[in-house]
C-alpha cells in the first residue's frame, strides 16, 4: 500500500507554473534552437513557421 501512495504522489501531474526542471529544459532547448527571449521580453507577434525574421531560407516546393 505504500509503494501505491508513492506512485499516486509521483504521477499526479505539476502546475507547470511549478515545474522548475521542465522550464530550464525549454529554455536549454530554446537556447540551442537559437529562439531563447529574454525574460520580460514581448513575444514575437508572429509564430508562424513561415514568417521569416531570423534570416532563415525555406525550402524551394515545386509548384
Amino acid at each position: 500500500m505504500q509503494a501505491r501512495k508513492i506512485l499516486e504522489y509521483l504521477l499526479k501531474p505539476v502546475d507547470e507554473s511549478h515545474d522548475f526542471y521542465k522550464k530550464q529544459q525549454l529554455q536549454e532547448l530554446a537556447m540551442i534552437n537559437g529562439t531563447l527571449r529574454e525574460e520580460g521580453s514581448p513575444m514575437s507577434g508572429s509564430v508562424s513557421p513561415f514568417h521569416n525574421s531570423f534570416g532563415m531560407k525555406r525550402a524551394k516546393t515545386r509548384g
